[in-house]
């Protein structure tokens, strides 16, 4: 049971980084874009 609720937990964390890394891409893209 621990090593699924650490491994759901692990999961949640690395969409949630992917998702801020996406972002951030996405943000310096329209940033050079609009310059």
């Amino acid at each position: 049971l621990a090593a699924s609720v650490s491994y759901g937990i692990a999961s949640m964390a690395m969409v949630f980084i992917n998702k801020a890394v996406l972002m951030e891409y996405v943000h310096s893209m329209t940033l050079l874009t609009l310059q």
